[in-house]
C-alpha cells in the first residue's frame, strides 16, 4: 500500500471550484451586457464577422428579443442577417491594435444604439 498527502491538492480544488461559482454568479447577475466572440476573417484578413461563443443573460434582455439559446455558436450575420459590415471592421481595427476601446454605435437592424468597451 502506499500513502501520500493529498490535503492541499484538494484544498486548492476546493478554492478553485468556490472561484467559478462566485464568476458564474456574477456573469449572470450583472447588469452590463457580455459577450466573448471569435472574429472571423476572410482571406485576405479583412473582419467579416464574429461567432458568439459566450453570453451573459443581460445582453439578452439588452437586445431587444435575441434569445442567447439562438445566438450561442451562431455568426452576428446568421443571427442579425442585415447587420451592417462596419462592426466587423470595428472589431478588426480594435483586434489588430490590441488595445481595449469604448465605442459607440448603431445596430439598425436592431433599432437600438449600444455602447461598448471592446478587447
Amino acid at each position: 500500500v502506499f500513502w501520500r498527502d493529498i490535503s492541499e491538492r484538494k484544498q486548492a480544488e476546493e478554492k478553485l471550484r468556490e472561484s467559478e461559482r462566485k464568476y458564474r454568479t456574477l456573469f449572470e447577475t450583472m447588469g452590463q451586457g457580455y459577450a466573448e466572440c471569435e472574429l472571423i476573417r476572410d482571406r485576405d484578413g479583412h473582419a467579416i464577422d464574429v461567432r458568439y461563443l459566450a453570453l451573459n443573460p443581460a445582453l439578452e434582455r439588452l437586445s431587444g428579443g435575441l434569445l442567447m439559446a439562438d445566438m450561442i455558436g451562431r455568426t452576428a450575420r446568421e443571427v442579425i442577417p442585415d447587420i451592417e459590415d462596419l462592426h466587423h471592421a470595428l472589431y478588426g481595427r480594435i483586434v489588430d491594435a490590441g488595445v481595449p476601446e469604448r465605442v459607440e454605435y448603431e445596430v439598425a437592424p436592431l433599432g437600438r444604439w449600444y455602447e461598448a468597451n471592446v478587447y
